[in-house]
Parts: C-alpha cells; structure tokens; sequence
C-alpha cells in the first residue's frame, strides 16, 4: 500500500481539470503573461505554451517552481499537486511515483500517509528498520516528534498535532510485534530537540523500551568500518514490502528481487553493528555528553544575557 494523497476534488469549489489548464488559470488570474511567468520560473515561452495547451506534461520539478512562485491559495495547491504519483516520468510512458514534502499537504493528506504506513506496520509479523539520519519513529518520545516534524518545515499546529497522535497510536504495534533496529550512532546523538535535556529523554525512553523482549535494537557505532555502501534509511516489513525514506517522503519497494537486496543489506548492517549488554553502555556514554553540553549551556547563557 503505497503512501499516497487523498484527492480534494469533492471539497474544492473549482472543478477538475488538467495541470495545464489549471496553470493557465492561475496565470490569467494573476494578470500575468505567459512571457512573464516563462522569466519567472525560467523556463522558455514555448514550454509554457506547451504546458498550458496539454501538448506536454509538467513535471514535479516544474510544478513545485510554479508553487512558490506563484503565491497560490491553499485549494489551488491541493489541485495542482495532489495527485502527483500519477504523473509520467520525462521521457518515457511510465508513471511512477513522486511524493511531496510535508508542507505541501495538507492536514488529511498529512493524515493519510500516517494511516498508509500504519497499515504496513499492523499488517507485518516482523519489522525490521535501518535509520541513519534521525532515530525510529517507532521510538521516538512526543516531543521529538514534535521536532523533527517542524524541522521538515511543518508549521500548522493542527497538521503537527495530527501527524504526532497517529505516530504515537503507531508505537503500539511494538506491543505484539518483533521489531529489529539498526540507528546509527549519528542519529543517536543528532540534536532534533532544541533541549538537550528533551534529547536526554528521549534516549532513556529508548533504553525503556529495548526492555521489551520484542525489540531488538543495534546500534552502529561513528567508528565501524563499513563493509557496504552508506544507504538511506529503510524499513523491510516481514520479506515482502520496503519503505524507504526520501527527501520527498517514502517509496515504496515491492518487488521480490530488490527486498531480497534490503534484507541482506539490513542484516549485514546489523552483524556491524553493537548489540546486547553493548547498547545501554553506549546510550549512556551519548545521555553523558548531553548533560555535560546542557550544564556547559546552562553556564553560558547567564553571560551572554
């Protein structure tokens, strides 16, 4: 089940029509040229003409330009890119999918991408994550939550609010799941929290929760030499669905040969990685050097005032 944007059509007062037209439109409504909205967006006049007549379709790259250059109204946006996963790749007849960042959707599709991935997770005997960048969601304390969603550039309360509860109601499918992690070192001691007393939280929340005979974590230390390749975070549920996480959101991987590839990498990574009675030692080292920085701002900030 790929993660994907619920259509807004039935609450938008402007009917359904293509990308081009609705570029058109949007142009005439902002009294501005094709020849100036071309200079703008730096593209020639041609492929404006081009886009707007239907004779070649946008790209994402094209649309997200015209998105903030154009200082479009909340349900223009939704029409001009809520169904991005169905447009074609340039250059070829395949559509394929792209998905957005998280202050481009709005508060229900925010909230159907949440579902899309809970769906995954309820369904799957056995999890199994990689992070290199920034810790699990699965383990992540509500107010890192609440950090790492803002830092994407979310700043509507109601969408952050949303996305934190169903990312919180997610974290009880580790209850009756075996769940395997592999963090890097790296996304351990990244400062997601502006406290770093939040961040001394948030790793004792993690050492609670390896109590859990269900959850195996491991943890990759800065120094391990490598045996493959660094690879961006991914999650393998059970042998038959790959998410991995990109700058725009999550792909979808389903087929057999490539999941085949993640499974190996992951347990690769894992026989790299600390395991055991190794795992609190070096959470502690990590919540160490947090306390020691929190007294050492603590100690700098009366003199800076």
């Amino acid at each position: 089940m790929t993660p994907r944007r619920a259509s807004s059509r039935t609450s938008s007062s402007l009917p359904p029509t293509s990308k081009g037209a609705l570029v058109r439109r949007i142009r005439v409504a902002r009294q501005l040229t094709g020849q100036a909205l071309a200079r703008r967006l730096d593209v020639s006049q041609a492929t404006i003409s081009k886009i707007e007549t239907g004779t070649q379709q946008p790209t994402i790259e094209f649309l997200l330009r015209f998105c903030a250059t154009i200082d479009l109204s909340p349900e223009e946006r939704t029409l001009l890119l809520g169904d991005l996963a169905t447009l074609v790749t340039p250059g070829t007849n395949r559509r394929e999918p792209h998905f957005l960042p998280y202050h481009y959707l709005s508060p229900a599709e925010l909230g159907q991408r949440q579902r899309a991935i809970a769906t995954l997770e309820r369904r799957a005997s056995v999890i199994r994550t990689y992070q290199s960048a920034v810790i699990p969601g699965l383990l992540q304390t509500q107010e890192y939550i609440v950090s790492i969603i803002r830092l994407t550039g979310l700043t509507l309360p109601t969408a952050i609010d949303q996305i934190a509860g169903t990312r919180i109601k997610r974290q009880a499918s580790l209850e009756s799941k075996r769940v395997e992690f592999v963090v890097t070192e790296t996304a351990l001691r990244a400062r997601v929290c502006s406290s770093a007393q939040a961040m001394i939280e948030q790793l004792r929340h993690i050492q609670q929760l390896c109590l859990d005979e269900h959850i195996a974590l491991s943890i990759l230390p800065w120094s391990t030499r490598l045996s493959v390749a660094p690879h961006p975070s991914f999650d393998v549920y059970d042998d038959t669905t790959v998410v991995m996480e990109i700058m725009h959101g999550e792909l979808e991987i389903v087929d057999p040969t490539s999941v085949a590839l993640y499974l190996s990498t992951f347990r690769t990574l894992q026989q790299l990685a600390t395991s055991g009675r190794d795992v609190p030692r070096l959470l502690d080292a990590i919540m160490s050097d947090y306390t020691r920085l929190d007294t050492l701002e603590q100690n700098l900030i009366p003199r800076v005032r």
